[in-house]
């Protein structure tokens, strides 16, 4: 992603002057020149912040793996009896309700052009607790939603009455395969053809608050290709969708981490507010997520399924798309440059929350202490 101005941001802040020697790196040779941007900025963490180390040295611990393992079958347990997906549905709204305390980002006022109707987009929005909590809050509101239907693995839908009030539309679709979104064509042969969709959903409209919590689900059948790229694909097309909807000067949920319900997970939201999204820096981050998502789309994998024979013409192979992940590394250390001792002022108390969670947690005692600091955990596909 191209560095951000100081003075034209896409969220419209201005960033902070660096102070000599903050930054973590001063070249891509110094980070051995072939590390991804993801490797590039946890080894910045790790270096700044002693909390987020001690969470690192811990991701090889067999205990911690087969402590959430448990959390995770429990979860998978629970969503197939209605009792547990109105647990799920509670802890969304309590978790709205602390980042609406903290923010306010939940709360839209009312438009003052007359001709104007206030609107919420929820992408990936079932069971809905998102969606209800920013309802509730702004009644006056239309609501617009994108949802994994249950048959393809996605969350049932909660939210009492939704296909009976007005105000609510909802999309069952894969967000990640609407090509007409994205811009492109559909290569001839690839595997997915049948199931990309062209449709514009939401073409012309724009919303003041657009929420993109979706994460890769776990019980959604994919085709081989997409399973080591399907997190990059996934927040490529939330963030192409939220930008290229959300109303100038409007909120986009996507750093808070809610307690004591996600205190022990490698989770949290960030929370844009007045977001420039027709700026250029905007302009170009758009059109970078889209590259991301054609990168990990149109692979020579998909187009070719089992046929060895098939000409693949302009697709991207794995070796090639492994070495342009890599290349990203430069800008991620353009935008550490600028942009590092803020991530570290908004990164560290939300390690901090986890790092002090998990120290309740029994196969997790002695976190940051010189007995045990290797007890940790890995982040999670929910």
């Amino acid at each position: 992603m191209t560095a951000p101005n100081k003075t034209s941001s896409m969220f419209g802040a201005q960033a902070p002057a660096f102070e000599p020697g903050q930054a973590a790196y001063s070249s891509a040779q110094e980070s051995d020149g072939l590390l991804s941007p993801d490797q590039i900025i946890k080894q910045y963490l790790e270096k700044h912040l002693d909390v987020y180390g001690e969470l690192r040295r811990g991701w090889e611990n067999p205990q911690g793996d087969i402590h959430f393992q448990k959390r995770l079958e429990k979860v998978d347990q629970s969503q197939k009896n209605p009792r547990g997906r109105r647990d799920l549905f509670r802890i969304m709204l309590q978790i709205a309700d602390q980042i609406d305390e903290a923010t306010s980002a939940f709360t839209i006022s009312r438009p003052k052009d007359p001709d104007v109707r206030a609107a919420i987009l929820d992408l990936c929005m079932a069971p809905g607790g998102f969606a209800f909590s920013a309802l509730k809050r702004s009644p006056f509101a239309k609501l617009c939603g994108i949802a994994l239907p249950p048959e393809l693995g996605g969350f049932e839908m909660v939210m009492r009455k939704w296909n009976k009030d007005k105000r609510v539309s909802v999309h069952f679709g894969d967000i990640t395969m609407l090509v007409g979104e994205m811009g492109f064509d559909v290569p001839a042969g690839h595997v997915d053809a049948g199931i990309f969709s062209e449709e514009k959903i939401f073409e012309g409209q724009k919303f003041d608050l657009v929420l993109c919590d979706g994460q890769i689900l776990r019980n959604q059948p994919r085709s081989e290709y997409r399973e080591p790229r399907e997190a990059r694909r996934l927040t490529a097309s939330q963030l192409v969708f939220a930008m290229q909807h959300i109303r100038e000067g409007g909120t986009l949920v996507q750093l808070f981490k809610p307690k004591p319900m996600q205190a022990k997970q490698s989770s949290f939201y960030m929370v844009a507010k007045g977001v420039r999204s027709d700026s250029n820096t905007a302009l170009r981050a758009v059109a970078e997520w889209k590259e991301i998502w054609a990168e990990a789309t149109f692979t020579s994998e998909a187009l070719r399924g089992n046929n060895e024979a098939v000409d693949t013409g302009d697709s991207i192979d794995d070796e090639i798309w492994m070495e342009r992940k890599g290349k990203g590394g430069d800008k991620a250390l353009a935008v550490l440059d600028e942009f590092g001792p803020t991530l570290l002022k908004m990164a560290e108390p939300v390690i901090a929350i986890q790092a002090a969670a998990l120290r309740s947690v029994a196969c997790y005692e002695g976190l940051g202490t010189k007995e045990n600091q290797g007890l940790a955990v890995k982040q999670v596909t929910m």
